[in-house]
This record gives structure tokens, sequence and C-alpha cells, in this order.
């Protein structure tokens, strides 16, 4: 069976993301430690509108959001290059 460009395409993402997800995930965690002190201290001086409180919810969503589609990705591409691992190593040594 032959391996699509469309796996192999995953795959190598899957390697990119391996390399940066430390990082990402570390800027991640900043990004919403940052968002929880500032919506904190907001609330903790009566400053906290509901327009602020949005906000910060939005913003909480999107980070939850990329975190979710990170793990996804590698998921997928894991699930992938496992899958058609074999038939990438065949090809190699045929070619």
């Amino acid at each position: 069976m032959a391996v699509s460009p469309k796996e192999v395409a995953a795959v190598r993402d899957v390697a990119r993301l391996g390399t940066a997800l430390p990082y990402m995930t570390d800027q991640l965690d900043r990004m919403e430690r940052g968002l929880d002190t500032k919506t904190l201290v907001a609330l903790a001086h009566g400053e906290l509108s509901p327009e602020k409180a949005l906000e910060a919810w939005i913003e909480k969503s999107i980070i939850s959001r990329m975190r979710k589609g990170l793990t996804t990705a590698i998921r997928v591409g894991t699930t992938i290059g496992e899958r058609v691992a074999d038939d990438m190593q065949m090809e190699g040594k045929d070619g």
C-alpha cells in the first residue's frame, strides 16, 4: 500500500509540532497565568466589569482551543504515522 502525500505531510507536521510543543505549551501557560492574574486583580479592585469578564472568557477560550488543536494535530499525525510506518520503511528500501 502506497503512502499518500497527505499522510506524509501529517507525519511531518507531527515531527515539527513535536519539536515546538514544549515552547508553545510554555507560552500558552504564561498567557493563561497572565490572564488569570489580570482578571483576579481587576476583581480584587472592583474593576471587573461584565465586558472585561467576557473578554477574559474569550481569551481563555482561545487559549484552550489552541491547546486542543495542537493536541489533536499531534494525535492524528501520530496515529497516521503508526499506521503507515511499515509502508514508509518498505518504500525507502525499494527506492
